[in-house]
């Protein structure tokens, strides 16, 4: 077989993930089955969907805000780029107007990576006219049918406004991306944190630790300059690691207080007045996922598929009560994820995520669900995907997530460890059942 065809993937000689139920499907589809004979349609689905991802990326760059004090590349590569013939239902659809303001721009961890003005999670304010940015996106699974907040890693001056998406006591995708009817009634509070990045890599910072790294401690969290936020103080309740699953998980404590203005962002638990409602949410840390890379090895990529069904039960039932008595928790609401941009290894994680659920393959407490169990995503103005990708649901998972956040799932091996993933599943699964 040649370079450019695929051989029998490690898949088959992984280490087991924790047991799933023997009535979990074995039997892979074919489009799978297709994909993996052969790298070069593999391929051609990585070129297909990064040329869709430029014309994103062209009229992204016609809709920036024009500042003079960007740099002068930028303004060399927006002026190359620019083009007065978009369409403007394109460049109503690939808007980044608002992340790419002034003001915003500072809060923005790198060039170029600005949430669609269409999805953007936008930060409640009750005591300030103006709303709150952050670099974040609503992003629904197509086949999966789950909310998810896809966001960049915390910088200093962004990790309050972050946090305080933890505080809203209900949180859900506004009426134009989801009908209200559409997620179930209740208080839909944020509960579960998912970090795919050390906060350090390769000697450069990827994510600001936005909580204390020893158990009791405390941070205290200043809000934004001239603005009239509380401070936040979040204390770090409990830690421990999953091994099987590559993770650090921790109970985060967290509650607006009042501290002087001037004062730094690290004081002692008793020096500041808690005032409003305290908050848990749990933060899971995958440790085995390189910047610019992907799980490598078997034990890696077994270990990643371990905390993702970590991730997704631990929302489910969250290892705390209800801080509220008289409130019951919601079932199963959206979850915060970053890497670093938060689009290559986030867009990576919600597309496998979507999957394995919509294939039946995530856990016994999620049956096999399709696209046609929850209401259509806006279609593309770009049109479907050519005839040739018909019926590949990763391909098809990668360019509805592209949709709602730019340049989810980056790199060509972040693609096939899709592709990979899935198809291991299936491999366990026939291989668990053929031993009952």
């Amino acid at each position: 077989m040649s370079d450019q065809e695929s051989e029998e993937h490690d898949a088959t000689t992984m280490p087991p993930s924790p047991p799933s139920p023997p009535s979990s499907p074995t039997s892979m589809p074919s489009w799978l089955q297709n994909a993996l004979r052969s790298r070069a349609y593999i391929n051609k689905v990585i070129d297909t969907l990064n040329e869709r991802e430029r014309t994103r990326e062209l009229v992204r760059s016609t809709t920036r805000h024009n500042d003079a004090k960007k740099s002068r590349r930028s303004q060399l590569r927006q002026a190359f780029s620019s083009s007065p013939s978009v369409p403007k239902r394109l460049a109503e659809h690939y808007c980044v107007e608002f992340g790419s303001r002034p003001e915003n721009q500072y809060e923005n961890r790198y060039l170029a990576i600005e949430p669609f003005d269409r999805t953007r999670v936008i930060v409640p304010s009750d005591s300030e006219p103006r709303e709150r940015y952050l670099n974040a996106n609503w992003v629904r699974e197509l086949h999966g049918g789950r909310w998810w907040i896809a966001t960049q890693a915390p910088l200093p001056n962004t990790a309050h406004a972050f946090l305080s998406l933890f505080l809203q006591p209900d949180t859900r995708p506004p009426a134009h991306l989801a009908r209200p009817d559409s997620l179930p009634p209740g208080p839909c509070r944020v509960r579960t944190a998912v970090q795919l990045t050390l906060a350090s890599e390769g000697g450069r910072t990827k994510a600001h630790p936005y909580f204390p790294a020893e158990i009791s401690q405390t941070l205290v969290v200043p809000p934004p300059n001239g603005s009239s936020f509380p401070a936040l103080k979040i204390t770090l309740e409990e830690q421990h690691k999953e091994p099987f699953a590559c993770c650090v998980q921790s109970t985060l404590r967290l509650i607006p207080c009042a501290i002087s203005r001037g004062e730094p962002d690290a004081l002692p638990h008793g020096k500041v007045d808690e005032i409003g409602d305290a908050t848990r949410f749990t933060h899971l840390l995958f440790t085995r996922w390189p910047d610019f890379g992907v799980p490598d090895g078997p034990e890696e990529k077994a270990s990643l598929l371990s905390f993702l069904r970590l991730v997704i039960s631990t929302n489910h039932s969250p290892p705390f009560a209800s801080d509220s008595p008289t409130t019951s928790l919601y079932p199963d609401p959206p979850i915060t994820v970053n890497c670093s941009a938060g689009v290559g290894r986030t867009g990576c994680f919600i597309a496998l995520t979507s999957l394995l659920r919509s294939h039946g393959l995530l856990s016994p407490d999620y049956p096999r669900s399709s696209p046609a169990d929850f209401p259509l995503l806006l279609a593309s103005p770009q049109g479907p995907l050519p005839e040739e990708l018909n019926g590949d649901e990763v391909a098809a998972e990668i360019d509805a997530l592209r949709e709602q956040r730019p340049s989810m799932v980056q790199r060509p091996e972040q693609h096939l460890l899709i592709y990979e993933l899935l198809a291991a599943v299936y491999h366990e699964n026939k291989a668990r059942s053929q031993s009952f």
